[in-house]
């Protein structure tokens, strides 16, 4: 709505008073120059610019674009201040264009619900009035700002509680969490979702979080961090999501987040990590949760805790089959607490409280030097990691730096015990030479019968590991040499694909894999086909490039017609 001013210089004349402007008719040029006759002047200026203005309104009325309804002008609005998925406030320009969008996007209640409040509090008192009555989403982000402003803002925002629907507010440092506590005070009988963070209390108790159904009887979803919101346990039955991180607690019983978890019937997602208590009981306290809470709707379940915590939590629930879950535990150190072995974490009763087990087709067991880790599946994945998705059960155990080579927390003995009963179809591996050699290989591929997939890495380390125990194995014997041992069942009669990395290589090993192929293939009736489809073997510890070559032409010349594709590699040489 400004008027254009056109450049003095680009007149050729720039004489004064107008300087190139086209002079007015029939007034001297000293008529402003007098108290009366300036007065007057003014007051004729002002009119005109009124009319100026409105005319410009009209001509603006006239535009294409705002021929569009109001309605169809605030979408587009919304659209703006949604961007790219996240709340901005950039949108806020465009109510400068013209009198028209200013207008259309002032008294849009909906484009004022959703509100962002940094260091001051002058949008929160705009969007509150603009908003009207309509319930509202609000964002409080306290980086680098003083107490003073909380007080502020609990000051204006206090009132209008009842309407907020949506609440996001933090992080709180030590000194805002009075103000913060009169603000939670308030009833806010439409909120749904509750997001609070507060920081600098990693040494000192966790502030409490006060949630009386009676005053958030419409809560939903909550997350807080640095928080202990275990007060008032009877909130926990109306969430669907639960996300309760970094609650350091020394006063906080047990009792207090068990009972909190066995009334979580309607979660559907559920996080809790790093939740620290002084109050550890004994494993007999595990029988003394009564009957077992089912949390027939939960979907996702994330534990990141110490071990027994876990194991009283996970001893006082069922959890469905079809949920996903995420177990996660520290390993046992003279820092700390945490667990020697995974099994410590894990219920006693392992089918009652996780049923998955038992549904488990596929199993990956991956040991590092951070972390032990299992990733069980339900439904077979592609082999490709990447590709797979998130797994339905996945169990870990972070390894203090050093500890490696002494940690046993998961390994190749969990796999049989966790998923004893489970119809496993495909099993990769990655594991030190100890527990790979210390394994029973007989009884592991006896307890999986329907295995149609086996990879096997070791970890390299002093003590080799040989490929030869996994053919002797899977060998059924020859039944019409009527000499030597036969089996009467063929171990995993539907194996296909044998995989072996980063074993030792030998000089028996040949005449061993070829008496298993031939064996397998003479006893499963396939003469016609392969004993396998695909068989890889990457050994390492060939005396040089001329041996390795020469092993590798025996292995294609002998294995090659027993199996579909063969694959012999020593890493050393190929690279």
């Amino acid at each position: 709505d400004t008027t254009p001013r056109p450049d003095p210089m680009r007149f050729a004349t720039l004489a004064s008073p107008y300087y190139g402007l086209s002079a007015l008719q029939h007034m001297p040029s000293t008529a402003a120059m007098t108290k009366v006759g300036r007065a007057e002047f003014l007051s004729n200026a002002r009119e005109l610019e009124e009319r100026l203005l409105a005319m410009y309104a009209l001509l603006n009325a006239g535009a294409p674009i705002n021929g569009l309804p109001v309605e169809l002008l605030v979408e587009i609005f919304a659209l703006l201040q949604r961007g790219d998925g996240v709340h901005s406030t950039d949108w806020l320009c465009v109510l400068s264009v013209c009198r028209h969008w200013f207008v259309a996007g002032s008294t849009a209640a909906k484009l004022w619900r959703t509100i962002r409040v940094k260091s001051s509090t002058n949008l929160l008192r705009t969007s509150l009035a603009r908003s009207r009555a309509a319930e509202l989403d609000l964002r409080l982000m306290m980086h680098s700002t003083p107490d003073s402003f909380l007080l502020d803002f609990v000051s204006v925002a206090g009132p209008q509680a009842h309407r907020f629907n949506r609440l996001a507010l933090g992080p709180l440092v030590r000194e805002c969490i009075p103000a913060f506590s009169r603000f939670m005070e308030n009833s806010m009988p439409a909120l749904r979702f509750l997001q609070v963070a507060a920081v600098g209390f990693d040494l000192d108790p966790a502030p409490v979080l006060e949630l009386p159904p009676a005053r958030f009887p419409r809560l939903q979803e909550l997350e807080c961090i640095g928080f202990s919101p275990f007060s008032h346990p009877a909130i926990f039955a109306q969430l669907h999501e639960v996300a309760i991180n970094t609650c350091h607690d020394p006063d906080l019983p047990t009792a207090a987040v068990v009972d909190a978890l066995r009334t979580m019937r309607s979660v559907r997602q559920l996080t809790i990590r790093d939740v620290n208590i002084s109050e550890i009981p004994g494993v007999s306290m595990v029988s003394g949760w009564g009957d077992r809470a089912s949390l027939g709707k939960l979907q996702k379940l994330d534990f990141s805790v110490d071990g027994e915590l876990m194991k009283q939590m996970l001893s006082a629930v069922v959890i469905p089959p079809s949920a996903t879950l995420s177990l996660s535990t520290p390993y046992a150190s003279e820092l700390g607490a945490g667990v020697d072995s995974l099994r410590e974490a894990l219920p006693d009763d392992l089918e009652s409280c996780l049923p998955v087990l038992s549904k488990t087709a596929q199993v990956h067991l991956i040991t590092s030097h951070k972390q032990h880790r299992l990733e069980a599946y339900t439904k077979l994945r592609p082999c490709p990691r990447s590709e797979r998705g998130t797994p339905s059960l996945s169990l870990s155990v972070s390894i203090p730096e050093g500890l490696f080579h002494f940690a046993d927390a998961l390994g190749i003995g969990d796999v049989r015990a966790l998923f004893r009963d489970a119809p496993l179809q495909v099993v990769e591996i990655t594991a030190p030479p100890a527990d790979i050699n210390g394994t029973d290989w007989g009884s592991f591929f006896d307890a999986y019968p329907k295995l149609i997939h086996f990879e096997l890495r070791a970890i390299s380390g002093d003590e080799p590991v040989g490929a030869a125990a996994f053919f002797s194995a899977l060998d059924p014997g020859d039944a019409s040499a009527g000499e030597g041992e036969v089996d009467t069942v063929v171990r995993c009669p539907d194996l296909q694909h044998l995989h072996l990395s980063e074993l030792a290589a030998a000089s028996t090993l040949l005449p061993v894999v070829v008496a298993c192929l031939e064996n397998r293939r003479r006893r499963l009736e396939r003469l016609a086909g392969p004993a396998l489809e695909c068989l890889s073997l990457d050994l390492e510890g060939h005396a040089d490039e001329e041996q390795y070559l020469e092993t590798k032409a025996a292995f294609k010349e002998r294995v090659g017609p027993l199996v579909g594709t063969l694959t012999y590699e020593d890493q050393e040489f190929d690279d």
